[in-house]
């Protein structure tokens, strides 16, 4: 007998190779998942999907140890399968495949090379049925009775075979006879459980009974005995045939008796001899019953085969039924019933539901799917009342949570940035899943009570729309889709409530401008269509940012042209601040240019343009000192409020558009530059200082005015500063290409000097707080007086972390500054000097920074991350709120930071206060900058009245300008309506005491319209 099965491989050693035939040996199937039953069927079922299968063949236990043979019908189908399905995912498992060691006893049966091992002298026995056909061993009977045809000897053998009732076919079909596939067992036999591990994967041995069961057919369900005679039990309707109790081997194998029959009958009759009489015993034995769940070819050989076989054996459907006992059993059922089809009624079809069932209860063991459902749905209202609640959610944090992250606890042996940044990637998604889970489409979130609140009736998307881009940036397409979705679906900014201006323009409107660019001009990095299939319009995100600035704009609808504090989204109408005396932010108000100026170059309309720049012309025109303005204006004025000088809250973005509006039109607006310029020197001159004992540069605050005294008060906002320096100090390019250019000189090293000073200062903020993360506001102490800028100073180069360093007394923290809220504004400056200067060190302390984030701020409970109350103890105390420029700024800034410098290049694009990106463009014909700076003395300041006093001291004179006197010693602007120009100043000047007409020049402006 060939061997049965090909050996499994060896653990770390290749696999054999054997030659190409019909039978694939696959391994690795699962074994404590799936009964055999449906295991077998399902192998039948994916693996017929190429062809023909004649059979399934595994051990014969209901855990199948992992293997299995699948026999087709030629080597070709197999080899074809065995490519296909080779490391399929098959139930959780991937599949392993190789040809099997020799020729199945399928395919040797068909192909004739099939040989049964020969019997022992005298023990010759027979199956049931040759008994059934020849009353003897064909050796021993048939063939010696069979010399003389048409002999008693002969006669004896036609004796036809007894019916089989449906008891006996029943026992048949779960006791099939020996055969040289080796002996089934019984189905008692085949419950019981491998003796080996159900989940080993050891290869069948060859001599085992279990190897020898790869020759049976595909299972048919179990039959169930009743012990009630079917004469007396009322048959059911859906089943007249009694066929489910009854199968259809069992019935073919009656027709297999009576064909036998007929075969030897008529071939006696011809005077056949043995040979003949031999091939058609075995014809009737071999020919294959089990019905193949897939149909095959009508011109398929073996199809013809059987045509053949069953068309010589004259046997009919009505004579196999009559000898298998169906007539009777028909007539019987017929007459039982005979009153039901009298009454017009017919049998139903099988698509018909039936009139009615069996009233015979079923096994417990049948209803296991109710159960299994019943047990579910009780589980399921369990987990609803929190049963068991925290201990899913304390296994979700063991997986997601810092307690998971190996990474945090064990000390960096080599650095991988790409693995650094897929941290960060990590972060994201566990705070966007956590908001996603328990406050989606709120824009609040607070992770540790687990709740969302809106800001308005309807929601703004505070944190959806804020965090667009980064889903982009990090290409988390599945999470930015149903942001889309949300975005397309239920954001409506049709609500009769107030917003923030500021705060709705940096987030809601840049967000949407951001994405719009980063889909349209990154399609890499927004995998999606720009338009909903039949939406009308260009875009989804720059028509939600286009309806939502023409509802903004309305706040800059006042007498001076400075926008309101707030504005009512359906009214459309600008608000003043409910504190402040009304007034608004002066770095709100001016920290608006870049949204509505890249707005206007997509749409085309210059009305968004000019609102932005008139808000920048009224604060040049106040006439501020060294470029420094104070932190609030009023709206109906444009007059400020105040002398409270500082780069912190209130005051910050101001200056950091000044010279990003300068890059966003590629440096086509000086103005820009000069008053970014002004502002440094100011900075310089009136707000550094260094704190003792230390030496740390310090950029305090003059709240009485310049004139008042320095403060050591650092905002941590202020640490937007060193990287925003950086960033003018090179216009976006690496230092080293920016020091080769002709444009380098001492005032870019000052630059560069004082950018590396003051993020020295902000990485020490973090330092010297316990758990690693800078509080609100620091304090330093300063000299009395404050050194000035010019003073020498140098501050320690590490940290010491010893809880008495010296460093540590320059640092001031008082108790309702100790909150951390997830800033960004330190990484923000660290991933500019990173990208500027090339020095590591600034990613290193990026990196720092992170851990320390992930280590205090992680939620439990798969919540997130929050800020902190305190982040000066450790446990730090939590205070239950997610911002939304944790995921907008602070874990952006980290990805870009750990990321190639390639993406988002510093040269080719300006990040508004929120990071959201915008391109860099030209200016063309449509814009231009709208207004002139009035003319400034070598002080810096405007030159007003010195005009007039200095033409005074010569005696008084007049100028017909527009028919209307300048009269010396009167305010110059009570006697015109606009600032005259350097070139009108000249002019002027040059005016004798006595009258006389204007000058050419100012002639020339008069006739076009100037007004000076």
């Amino acid at each position: 007998m060939p061997p049965k099965a090909a050996p499994a491989p060896v653990a770390g050693k290749a696999a054999s190779t054997y030659p190409p035939n019909q039978t694939l040996y696959i391994t690795n199937l699962p074994s404590s998942k799936i009964q055999k039953y449906d295991l077998r069927l399902s192998l039948y079922t994916l693996f017929s999907t190429y062809g023909p299968v004649l059979d399934v063949v595994a051990m014969k236990t209901m855990k199948m140890r992992g293997q299995a043979h699948v026999v087709y019908r030629d080597a070709q189908t197999a080899t074809q399968a065995m490519r296909a399905l080779r490391g399929f995912e098959f139930f959780g498992y991937e599949l392993d495949i190789q040809y099997a060691k020799s020729k199945s006893d399928t395919i040797a049966k068909l192909d004739g090379t099939f040989h049964k091992p020969a019997a022992a002298a005298g023990e010759v026995t027979a199956t049931e049925l040759q008994q059934s056909i020849f009353n003897a061993p064909p050796s021993a009977a048939f063939l010696a009775g069979a010399g003389a045809p048409g002999t008693a000897g002969g006669a004896a053998l036609l004796k036809p075979p007894p019916a089989l009732g449906r008891d006996t076919a029943m026992e048949d079909a779960r006791s099939p006879t020996t055969s040289v596939a080796g002996e089934k067992r019984k189905r008692e036999e085949e419950d019981e459980e491998a003796a080996s591990e159900s989940g080993s994967d050891v290869a069948m041995e060859e001599d085992t009974p279990d190897a020898k069961a790869r020759g049976f057919d595909l299972p048919n369900p179990e039959p169930h005995d009743h012990p009630h005679d079917a004469r007396t039990t009322p048959m059911n309707v859906l089943d007249p045939f009694n066929l489910r109790r009854s199968p259809a081997l069992a019935i073919l194998r009656g027709a297999t008796a009576q064909t036998a029959a007929n075969i030897t009958r008529r071939a006696i009759a011809a005077g056949a001899a043995s040979s003949l009489l031999h091939s058609g015993r075995r014809l009737a034995e071999d020919m294959a019953f089990s019905i193949p769940k897939n149909v095959p070819s009508f011109t398929d050989p073996q199809r013809e085969l059987e045509n053949r076989a069953w068309g010589s054996s004259g046997v009919t459907a009505r004579s196999a039924a009559a000898g298998s006992g169906m007539q009777e059993r028909l007539g019987s059922y017929f007459e039982r019933n005979k009153d039901y089809f009298d009454g017009g009624r017919q049998l139903p079809l099988y698509k018909d539901k039936p009139y009615s069932s069996s009233r015979r209860r079923r096994p417990l063991w049948k209803y296991k799917r109710a159960f299994a459902l019943i047990g579910l749905f009780i589980m399921f209202v369990l987990y609803l009342f929190g049963v068991w609640g925290n201990d899913e959610e304390k296994r979700t944090v063991k997986k997601k949570g810092k307690d998971g992250w190996g990474w945090l606890q064990n000390a960096d042996k080599k650095v991988d940035w790409p693995e650094r940044q897929q941290r960060v990637v990590e972060a994201f998604t566990l705070s966007w899943d956590a908001y996603e889970r328990y406050a989606w489409g709120f824009d609040e979130f607070h992770p540790v009570s687990k709740k969302g609140k809106q800001m308005t009736p309807k929601g703004m998307g505070w944190i959806i729309v804020d965090a667009l881009d980064t889903l982009m940036l990090m290409n988390l397409t599945s999470r930015l889709t149903e942001a889309r979705k949300w975005v397309g679906t239920k954001l409506d900014y049709d609500q009769d409530q107030e917003v923030n201006t500021f705060e709705t323009t940096i987030r809601m409107i840049g967000g949407l401008l951001s994405a719009h660019y980063l889909s349209t001009e990154f399609p890499d990095m927004a995998p999606i269509e720009d338009d909903d299939p039949g939406a009308p319009g260009e875009d989804l995100y720059l028509e939600k940012a286009k309806d939502l600035a023409d509802r903004v704009i309305g706040a800059f609808e006042s007498d001076s042209g400075v926008p309101y504090a707030s504005v009512n989204l359906k009214t459309m109408k600008g608000v003043p601040s409910h504190t402040d005396g009304g007034a608004s932010s002066t770095a709100e108000a001016a920290t608006l240019q870049l949204e509505f100026k890249y707005l206007s170059k997509l749409t085309g309309e210059t009305f968004y343009w000019e609102k932005a720049e008139k808000v920048m012309e009224v604060i040049d025109g106040n006439g501020v000192e060294d470029g420094l303005v104070p932190i609030f204006i009023y709206a109906p004025t444009g007059e400020f409020r105040g002398d409270n000088i500082r780069l912190g809250s209130r005051g910050d973005s101001y200056y950091e558009y000044l010279i990003k509006q300068y890059l966003q039109t590629s440096k086509q607006e000086p103005v820009y530059e000069e008053m970014w310029d002004q502002a440094i020197g100011g900075v310089r001159k009136h707000l550094i200082s260094y704190s003792k004992p230390s030496k740390f540069t310090v950029l305090g605050e003059r709240q009485n005015g310049l004139k008042g005294p320095l403060t050591g008060k650092m905002d941590h906002l202020l640490c937007f500063l060193p990287g925003t320096i950086a960033l003018g100090a090179t216009g976006g390019i690496s230092e080293a290409e920016a020091r080769r250019s002709g444009s380098w000189g001492a005032k870019q090293d000052e630059d560069m000097k004082l950018a590396r000073e003051l993020m020295h200062t902000c990485w020490g903020m973090y330092k010297s707080m316990a758990t690693g993360l800078a509080a609100e506001i620091t304090h330093f102490n300063l000299d009395d007086p404050p050194l000035p800028e010019s003073a020498p100073h140098k501050a320690p180069t590490t940290f010491d972390p010893a809880p008495g360093a010296e460093w540590r007394k320059d640092f001031v923290v008082k108790a309702n500054d100790r909150h951390n809220l997830q800033r960004p504004e330190t990484v923000e400056s660290l991933f500019y000097m990173w990208r500027i200067t090339g020095d590591v060190m600034y990613r290193e302390w990026g990196w720092e920074m992170f851990k320390s984030f992930m280590e205090h701020t992680a939620v439990e409970l798969g919540g997130g991350f929050t800020s902190l109350r305190n982040a000066d103890v450790i446990p730090p105390e939590m205070a239950d709120n997610m911002e939304s420029f944790w995921l907008a700024e602070t874990l952006k800034y980290f990805y870009l930071l750990f990321g190639p410098n390639d993406v988002w290049p510093l040269d080719k694009i300006v990040i508004n206060t929120e990071a959201h990106a915008f391109p860099r463009f030209q200016m063309g014909k449509l814009f231009k900058t709208g207004w002139q700076r009035k003319p400034r003395g070598k002080d810096g300041n405007i030159v007003r009245d010195a005009v007039v006093e200095a033409a005074a001291s010569k005696g008084a004179h007049i100028c017909e300008i527009h028919s209307n006197q300048i009269t010396a010693g009167r305010p110059l602007r009570e006697q015109i309506s606009s600032t005259p120009t350097s070139a009108d100043i000249a002019v002027l000047r040059s005016f004798p005491a006595h009258h006389r007409s204007p000058a050419p020049a100012a002639r020339r402006r008069r006739d076009e319209g100037g007004v000076y």
